[in-house]
């Protein structure tokens, strides 16, 4: 594959051929945030998976949760406590099937440590 360097430059390319991909926006935002520990655009990648996720509705809502929990493990790493609570928050705002129990109990510890 001659667009691979890195993780960064492969989930880029692949977006330029399917920029409607949630899982890849989700790579990219893991692999900016962990990989190279650029917050700004990892926050703007997992911002999209959000939106996209909110848009595909119910069957979605677990990768939507998702993306604002890691969102918000990124601003309080980024010392970023209120806005890291927002999101924390969105998630107990909207996780009340069963299957989000387990995010919405990270939340709720996530909220007291920010």
């Amino acid at each position: 594959n001659r667009d691979w360097r890195d993780n960064v430059t492969l989930f880029e390319a692949t977006l330029r051929e399917n920029p409607n991909s949630l899982r890849v926006h989700y790579n990219l935002a893991v692999a900016f945030e962990s990989v190279e520990k650029s917050f700004p655009p990892a926050l703007r990648h997992y911002a999209t998976v959000a939106a996209m996720a909110e848009q595909a509705g119910p069957a979605a809502l677990r990768q939507e949760l998702e993306a604002y929990y890691y969102a918000g493990n990124v601003l309080l790493a980024d010392g970023r406590p209120q806005e890291a609570y927002a999101q924390f928050q969105r998630i107990l705002e909207k996780g009340r099937d069963e299957q989000s129990f387990d995010l919405v109990a990270a939340a709720i510890v996530a909220i007291g440590e920010s």
